[in-house]
């Protein structure tokens, strides 16, 4: 079946306009960039956020479910990170509170040296990656003119060709 021009014109202008398009294509693009950067260390930005969590909460008792929770993903997504961070010998099972408690979902999540050693490495790498971001969204918000489209759209779209050119720049 084929979509009649009407409809074509008129999708076009909701994806230019939608918020969630538009958030999810500065989101992807962002971590794309971090990603990249931290590529020499080894590491995703998925990764590095994970430990820097634990690097925060220092062994408190958290399960797969409070680190999907804490950092807004799925439990699915965070269960195959730590197991990248588990079996790379960057994290490690704490010790249980009490030695009764054998449920697994609340294990404390450990940084080990080998984990201390690329957090150590990577938060230069992440720093000077951040300021980079800061200066794409500040440009935006400078140069974000009203249109037809709300003025918040505006500023995402810039973001998102901001990203653009950095995610081009070969020596990141």
């Amino acid at each position: 079946m084929k979509v009649d021009e009407d409809l074509r014109f008129l999708a076009k202008g909701l994806n230019d306009e939608c918020f969630s398009q538009n958030f999810k294509a500065v989101s992807r693009l962002i971590s794309r960039y971090y990603s990249k950067c931290l590529k020499e260390t080894g590491l995703l930005i998925t990764q590095f956020s994970m430990m820097m969590l634990f690097a925060e909460v220092q062994g408190a008792r958290v399960g797969n479910i409070e680190v999907a929770e804490a950092l807004s993903m799925d439990r699915t997504t965070a269960s195959r990170c730590i197991a990248v961070l588990l079996d790379n010998k960057f994290i490690e099972y704490g010790v249980k509170l009490k030695p009764d408690d054998v449920r697994p979902m609340l294990r404390r999540y450990v940084l080990t040296k080998k984990g201390i050693d690329i957090l150590n490495t990577a938060l230069p790498v992440w720093q000077k990656a951040q300021r980079a971001v800061n200066e794409v969204i500040s440009n935006a918000e400078k140069n974000a003119r009203p249109t037809k489209n709300p003025v918040a759209i505006t500023r995402l779209r810039l973001i998102v060709q901001g990203m653009q050119e950095l995610l081009k720049d070969e020596k990141v």
